[in-house]
C-alpha cells in the first residue's frame, strides 16, 4: 500500500489547487460533500433573503434608522440641531439631543423595534428622571407619533 506523500510547502502562501494536489483521497470527499452541502444551503439562504428584500421579514439596522431619521429631522425642522450623545459619558443616556430655535429640546433614544432590549439605566432616563418629560424611545413603528410631538415643539412658543 503506498501513503500519499506530500512534501511540506516551503512557501507559507500555497494556492488552493496546490494544497488540493497534496490531499489524501478521505479529504477530498470532505471537500466534495461540503461543496454539495453548500449547493443546498446555498439556494435556501437566497431565497429568504429575497422574501427579505421585500420587507416582509426585513428590519432595518438601528444605525440606518437612526441616520435617517435625524436627516429627517434636520430637514423637516429648519433651524433645530440634532446633536448625537457620547455613548460612553452617561450610561442608558438618550443617543440624541434635539435642539430647536424657540429653546426647546427633546432627547431621543433610538431602537431597532418596540421590543428591542434597553440598557439598565435608559429606562430611567426615558421615562422616571426629571427629564423624562423631554424624552422618547424611537422606533420605526413609533415614528410618526415621535415625529408629531417633535412639530408640536418645533411650532410652540416659549
Amino acid at each position: 500500500m503506498v501513503k500519499n506523500f506530500c512534501p511540506r510547502p516551503r512557501r507559507k502562501n500555497i494556492s488552493y489547487n496546490e494544497r488540493i494536489g497534496c490531499l489524501g483521497s478521505s479529504t477530498i470527499d470532505k471537500v466534495i460533500n461540503r461543496t454539495r452541502v453548500d449547493r443546498f444551503i446555498h439556494p435556501f439562504i437566497s431565497f429568504l433573503l429575497f422574501f427579505a428584500r421585500k420587507g416582509e421579514i426585513y428590519i432595518p439596522k438601528e444605525s440606518d434608522f437612526k441616520g435617517k431619521l435625524y436627516k429627517e429631522i434636520r430637514e423637516r425642522f429648519p433651524g433645530s440641531e440634532v446633536v448625537i450623545n457620547d455613548p460612553n459619558y452617561i450610561q442608558g443616556f438618550p443617543d440624541a439631543s434635539v435642539y430647536f430655535p424657540n429653546g426647546r429640546y427633546m432627547l431621543l433614544e433610538g431602537k431597532r423595534n418596540l421590543k428591542a432590549k434597553r440598557q439598565p439605566n435608559q429606562d430611567y432616563y426615558v421615562n422616571k428622571s426629571p427629564l423624562s418629560k423631554n424624552a422618547m424611545f424611537v422606533s420605526p413603528e413609533n415614528k410618526d407619533e415621535v415625529m408629531r410631538e417633535l412639530e408640536r415643539r418645533y411650532k410652540s412658543d416659549i
